[in-house]
């Protein structure tokens, strides 16, 4: 053990001044003096004059951790070679004697595998991995040292070396008390059989520097592929998730495949590393995720790490004009509006693709009425145009699709063309009328001006007749005196194409004020009436030009259509009041899914891919990003989940999520692998069976816990050789008051004294009017432990890792802690007996080692079947863990 102590810690050394030497050379002059290489299968290398960001952030990574594992391989030859992995980036193909590889590299995956495995290297060569050691090293003030080293050989059982430093010179300090809990075990007090888990001491996401066998598999998919990955909690599901994204946005480890489709992609090469986006259901979530992201050497901003919710109503505010904003129509955003009946939330995707069926026959039935109505067209030299495009709009019709539109690019411009001189005649006989009028009125402009400045709109009162136009609106805060005026000349223009049919203008919307400011100075009826048949004569045409334009935009608009309709019907819809412009959020997300969905369907037709074809295409294509990837993707929705897919760049189609169907804390979110395979046939299942968070009795519990809805549920596998016997979980029943702050007291003491030191704990109430009131009385409490408890209310982190933390349950998804405290329970059986045994699993898969769990009466008969898996205290337990 002495020499491959000896070897590990030079090694650390010496690669540590290389990458420090390579950082100086990058800043200084003499740049091109060193050159950087990735592995030792690279044969390829570059000035470091050159070297990139990426690069840049790899070397860092190696000053701060060096390597992560010692391989020793045998070759066909039977000649044997160390090799030395890195988490990210090698700083030389060779150091001293050692290969030097990347864990992202072809060769790092040698260190995911077990000893004996014959793994093929992909260049033509096959190694056997004869040695494996893990360690996590640390620079000190006199070198390197190591904690907790893993040494696996074919010949024996895994071996753990609490310090390689221990094992070279005098002892360090801080070690003794790990050496002396190691002597009263028995054995070599530096070195003991098995492998020891890691007590959680702060809160955040576990840190795994490389993947086991299964997770390392998915980690090297290629980027084009679409997966979710399936698992229990602590299997690794969201750092494997984070550890695949490091390795594609790092060009210098993709396939030539993936390098091609970086290049065709909508980002390039040059936007690539940071043309991604990850989707996390809450803000706590995505702080840790965030801090995981930096311990991966990723850049992550707020733009790519992103909640849904937020995320959705700005693309639907500010890019596809679903929701109204100051520069645009559109509907209003009502977070707690319910008019969705409960059979719709667990049937979205039938919702779903009703709405778009209905969507699609109104559309082209609405544009054969348009074309009929231009059937009559004698206008000099337009009548065989015009009957070319009825004829084929009435073909068209008969097979709605998309594919149709492309046959309408030929007839475009002269159909404008035609419409345009219609719309100019109007405009200038409508600027005739105007100036007559201030001939006897002055003012009249500026006084128009002011009041078209003023206005506002009513989006309850919009109807497709506002877009018969087919031109931008302008909502500009401070109109120009010319858009003004634009602003009135299609009020009137609008007035008369309603006058021409015997209809009114909406009596909110912002045509009819102008109107009804604009009084008896409207030209004559008659007047208004020729006007309007012109008009629109010119709309149908502009209409019939380019229906593309109107597919996309005026999804929203048909939408009111069909929820009024099925309403009446009694289907997908509560029976509650509602504005029509009023929108609840998974009515946002259906019709941000339509658009996205449209889009990529136009786009994929060959006759538009040149793009320029319309701005909202053009907005849809900026929001591509080359991966997308979502943490806890069951409490999304199966549309919700189908919307971050189309947000995927087409060309790589690269799509990646974690989850686990047991932990769904959503009423809306995705309940099984048939909505899975709804959101793309291209989406596969990755499974990952082992936990590596919990101690023998809480996997039982867990497994327990989540039979209690899944007789098929099968247990979590724990990890080879792992130390994972643990203590029962305790329940105390009936506590509430000072009666359950005295509990919470005393086992939190207990569990102090158990692990010497305290480690991470989290108290989880059922709602968060709870969470500062317990917090309070519970610090009182621990006063005389001189420990500190913090409410964390709306899921914020605050406080130090050292306090005892209070959260409502819905804030906790995706962390661990070494200890958890969930009170209540039969209250949170009671008020939500739809989820409690989702809830209930959350809750108690956070805790690694030590779990409470109180009742305020009586144990819910649900989970009498497991109350023997429960002690009352531990004040007799035996030292359960030890941090190395």
């Amino acid at each position: 053990m002495r020499p491959l102590a000896e070897d590990i810690l030079s090694y650390c050394d010496s690669a540590a001044e290389v990458a420090e030497e390579a950082l100086l050379s990058h800043r200084g002059p003499q740049s091109s003096a060193l050159v950087i290489q990735n592995s030792f299968t690279d044969t390829s290398s570059r000035s470091l004059s050159e070297i990139s960001d990426q690069e840049r952030r790899n070397l860092e990574a190696v000053l701060e951790r060096p390597a992560v594992a010692r391989l020793v391989t045998r070759n066909d030859a039977g000649v044997e070679e160390v090799i030395y992995i890195t988490p990210s980036g090698a700083p030389r193909a060779m150091i001293g004697n050692a290969r030097v590889a990347s864990y992202r590299s072809a060769v790092g995956k040698l260190a995911a595998q077990p000893i004996g495995q014959d793994v093929d290297l992909h260049d033509g060569r096959f190694v056997e991995l004869r040695a494996k050691t893990t360690f996590k090293p640390e620079r000190q003030g006199r070198g390197w040292n190591a904690y907790g080293s893993v040494v696996e050989t074919a010949e024996r059982t895994p071996r753990t070396i609490v310090s390689l430093r221990a094992l070279l010179d005098a002892l360090p300090e801080e070690d003794a008390l790990q050496l002396l809990e190691a002597a009263l075990r028995g054995g070599d007090p530096l070195v003991f059989e098995g492998i020891r888990r890691t007590v959680v001491e702060r809160m955040s996401l576990r840190e795994q520097p490389l993947l086991d066998q299964y997770q390392d598999a998915i980690f090297r998919r290629p980027l084009d592929s679409q997966m979710l990955i399936l698992g229990p909690p602590g299997s690794g599901k969201t750092t494997t998730l984070i550890k695949r994204l490091g390795l594609k946005i790092d060009q210098e480890y993709l396939t030539e495949d993936e390098k091609r489709l970086v290049a065709a992609s909508v980002s390039g090469g040059a936007r690539h590393g940071t043309s991604w986006l990850m989707f996390s259901p809450s803000e706590l979530l995505r702080q840790y995720v965030k801090e995981a992201f930096a311990r991966e050497q990723v850049p992550a901003s707020n733009q790519q790490m992103v909640v849904w919710d937020r995320f959705r109503d700005g693309i639907a505010r500010d890019t596809l004009g679903i929701l109204r904003s100051g520069n645009s129509k559109g509907a209003n955003r009502k977070p707690d509006l319910q008019n969705l009946l409960p059979t719709t939330i667990v049937s979205q995707t039938d919702w779903y693709d009703d709405f778009i069926a209905w969507q699609r026959q109104k559309f082209w039935s609405e544009l054969n009425q348009v074309a009929q109505g231009l059937r009559d067209d004698t206008g000099p030299g337009a009548s065989d145009l015009i009957k070319q495009l009825v004829s084929l709009v009435e073909t068209s019709a008969r097979l709605p699709s998309p594919s149709a539109f492309p046959a309408f690019r030929r007839y475009e411009r002269g159909v404008r063309d035609i419409a345009a001189a219609l719309i100019e005649g109007i405009n200038t006989e409508l600027r005739k009328a105007f100036a007559e009028q201030m001939r006897a009125d002055g003012a009249l402009f500026d006084r128009l001006l002011a009041f078209v400045q003023a206005l506002d709109e009513d989006p309850d009162d919009l109807d497709d007749g506002d877009l018969d136009d087919d031109e931008d609106d302008v909502r500009d805060g401070r109109l120009s005196r010319e858009a003004a005026f634009d602003v009135y000349i299609r009020a009137v223009r609008a007035q008369a194409r309603a006058i021409a049919v015997g209809r009114r203008l909406p009596p909110k919307s912002r045509n009819a004020r102008i109107i009804e400011w604009i009084g008896d100075r409207l030209p004559p009826r008659k007047t208004l009436v020729d006007i309007g048949k012109r008009a629109r004569h010119a709309a149908a045409l502009r209409r019939l030009s380019n229906p593309m334009r109107a597919y996309l935009r005026l999804l929203p608009l048909r939408y009111r259509g069909f929820r009024a309709e099925r309403a009446s019907e009694g289907r997908w819809y509560a029976d509650v009041p509602y504005a029509r412009a009023d929108l609840s959020p998974l009515e946002i997300d259906l019709l941000v899914l339509g658009v996205l969905r449209s889009t990529r369907e136009l786009l994929a037709l060959p006759e538009l891919t040149a793009g320029g074809e319309d701005i909202l295409l053009e907005r849809v294509v900026g929001l591509f990003r080359t991966q997308i990837l979502i943490d806890e993707a069951t409490d999304f929705s199966a549309l919700q989940l189908a919307c971050m897919a189309a947000l995927a760049d087409p060309v790589a189609d690269s799509f990646a999520a974690c989850g686990d169907f047991n932990q769904r804390i959503t009423d809306w979110g995705v309940r099984s692998l048939a909505e899975i395979a709804w959101i793309s046939p291209k989406l596969r299942t990755e499974r990952i069976e082992v936990t590596y968070r919990h101690s023998r009795q809480l996997n039982a519990l867990a497994h327990r816990i989540a039979s209690l809805t899944n007789d098929s549920h099968e247990e979590a596998a724990l990890p080879a050789h792992v130390e994972n016997e643990g203590v029962m979980p305790v329940l105390g029943i009936g506590l509430d008051g000072e009666a359950l702050v005295d509990w919470l007291d005393q086992r939190i003491g207990e569990v102090e004294k158990i692990t010497g030191a305290l480690p991470s704990l989290a108290v989880l109430v059922n709602t968060e009017q709870e969470v500062v009131p317990l917090a309070e009385k519970l610090g009182r409490a621990l006063e005389a432990r001189n420990i500190r408890c913090t409410p964390c209310l709306g899921g914020q982190a605050t406080g130090d890792d050292g306090d005892v933390r209070v959260f409502d349950i819905q804030h906790i998804k995706g962390l661990e802690f070494e200890g958890v405290f969930f009170v209540g329970v039969d209250r949170l059986a009671e008020a939500r007996p739809d989820l409690f045994n989702k809830y209930l699993y959350v809750g108690t898969t956070r805790a690694a080692m030590y779990l409470g769990m109180t009742t305020e009466r009586e144990l819910p008969a649900t989970l009498n079947s497991i109350a023997d898996a429960f002690g009352t205290s531990w004040s007799n337990s035996e030292r359960a863990s030890l941090s190395l």
